[in-house]
């Protein structure tokens, strides 16, 4: 088991998955201690040599791992504590733009796609419908349950021991259902919630209380326009229902860094689309962020010092946020150039402090071939 640790501010285990096989988990308490999950974070490292664009990489990273050189600020005012990160049992395949979740203390990887044979070799998309489940100190994944259909690039959260799931695609068209899944008695059980008003993929989602939030995304896979929508879902409520937010100012974006923090909605980068002159979708990578809440609407944020767009983010200790990669688009058009040779996402790892509404450098997470 590899461990590296960085000090920061008291918090549950967080839990990490990276792809190419190789899995990790994130925690704040050392040594991880199952159960304890705040949040569920898919890396999303691109694999060496693979496309620039999160959607069209073709495999991820394996793994990743913050450096010890840097700390959070004084300001988070509680207990500090380490960071560490520690190997778990390898995913059976490589995978992209899949659904991850917590159950019960059961870690679950719903879908995604890969490129089984590489993108540069001729190679197409291959869309998946197994779901993957490692138990409390199992070192194994199983597969636990099939989807209905292939499906990736959803909006998924997590709420208390239900993964929760909207959207999504597969090689010929986005959906709109939205469902749970949940470890009970040994296996994975999936039950439906309200679908979504349209058909929706690459959008982000979060949870505040017992209500789940949508915001962004694409509604077919042609489309040369991002929605700027947010929709809300109250699980609470006897009979739920999707209600629709004032949509986050600035442009409509897709893969947004969507998640929550004391109660207040962040949204923060993505891509906008924009018509080529092929008819086609191109992207424009965006640093824009923020927030909300029901008395005071959506306000401005400072900006995200780079696009992070399609990055794992999740709330951490009472008033940070921390950024894990992503996208900034830098080697966006030179994916047929590069080919192998792509040099691969930024392995930073941004904190966003919601008291001062700064951002700082936390570490850098290294790959591992």
């Amino acid at each position: 088991m590899t461990t590296t640790r960085s000090r920061v501010s008291t918090s549950p285990t967080l839990r990490a998955f990276g792809t190419k096989s190789a899995t990790w988990r994130v925690c704040s308490n050392a040594p991880c201690v199952p159960g304890l999950a705040l949040a569920t974070l898919m890396m999303v490292l691109p694999a060496r040599g693979a496309a620039g664009q999160e959607s069209d990489s073709g495999g991820l990273g394996e793994a990743a791992l913050p450096s010890a050189t840097s700390s959070l600020d004084e300001a988070e005012h509680s207990q500090t504590s380490t960071l560490s990160w520690q190997r778990s049992g390898d995913l059976p395949r490589p995978l992209a733009g899949h659904a991850v979740g917590f159950s019960h203390g059961v870690l679950i990887v719903a879908g995604g796609t890969d490129f089984p044979t590489p993108l540069f070799e001729g190679g197409s998309k291959v869309w998946f419908d197994s779901v993957y489940a490692l138990e409390p100190a199992a070192t194994e994944w199983r597969a636990r349950h099939r989807l209905p259909h292939p499906l990736a690039y959803a909006a998924t959260a997590t709420m208390g021991n239900r993964m929760l799931v909207v959207g999504g695609s597969d090689q010929a068209r986005h959906y709109a259902d939205a469902f749970t899944l949940e470890w009970i008695g040994g296996k994975i059980t999936q039950r439906a919630l309200p679908p979504f008003p349209s058909p929706i993929a690459m959008a982000g989602a979060a949870v505040i209380g017992q209500t789940l939030f949508v915001v962004g995304g694409q509604r077919q896979p042609d489309d040369t326009e991002a929605l700027a929508s947010g929709w809300a879902l109250d699980l609470s409520s006897p009979a739920p229902a999707w209600r629709a937010l004032p949509p986050v100012p600035g442009p409509g974006r897709i893969l947004p860094v969507v998640t929550a923090q004391q109660g207040r909605l962040h949204v923060i980068s993505g891509a906008a689309l924009r018509r080529a002159p092929s008819g086609k979708a191109t992207r424009r990578y965006l640093s824009d962020a923020y927030s909300w809440t029901p008395d005071e609407g959506w306000q401005r944020l400072a900006d995200v010092p780079r696009p992070v767009v399609a990055a794992p983010a999740a709330p951490f200790g009472q008033s940070h946020i921390l950024v894990f990669g992503g996208d900034d688009g830098t080697h966006a058009s030179r994916v047929e150039e590069l080919k192998d040779r792509h040099p691969g996402f930024s392995r930073d790892v941004l904190a966003y402090h919601t008291i001062t509404d700064t951002w700082t450098t936390f570490g850098t997470m290294r790959a591992v071939w």
